[in-house]
């Protein structure tokens, strides 16, 4: 896989592809998980975009725990909070997070004599650890 640069904008502090640059890609991030050991439900906090529908790869350990994507939205709902949860998986201390997200149109709104670009944006992976026995 080819790894695109991510940027972060300032005002909703969310990390986002330059979708000016890299149309139909995926950026990544990463880092390692400073948390204990154990079950979580992992969280991915995203933002609807009217001119595309991202997709989200979450990997722990170069793992797929889950892929999500953002819901189409018509201009009322752009940059209104989405995302989902992955329930009950394992996560050990020290383990490889990744993120990636991509730039992605829908076709729908005219731009440059094209059309515009979803920039994959999102704002938080929240592990909430799992206390349940089951």
């Amino acid at each position: 896989m080819v790894l695109y640069p991510h940027q972060k904008k300032g005002g909703r502090k969310v990390l986002s592809v330059n979708a000016a640059k890299y149309k139909d890609v995926f950026a990544a991030v990463q880092g390692n998980f400073k948390g204990k050991s154990g079950m979580y439900h992992v969280t991915i906090n995203t933002l609807k975009e009217f001119d595309g529908e991202s997709t989200y790869r979450i990997l722990i350990d170069n793992k797929l725990i889950g892929t999500y994507q953002n819901p189409r939205t018509d201009k009322s709902g752009d940059f209104k909070a989405a995302g989902t949860t992955f329930k009950r998986i394992y996560v050990r201390k020290g383990s490889e997070i990744r993120v990636e997200f991509n730039s992605h149109t829908n076709g729908l709104i005219p731009e440059n004599g094209g059309t515009a670009y979803a920039r994959g944006r999102w704002s938080s992976l929240v592990f909430v650890h799992d206390n349940s026995n089951k």
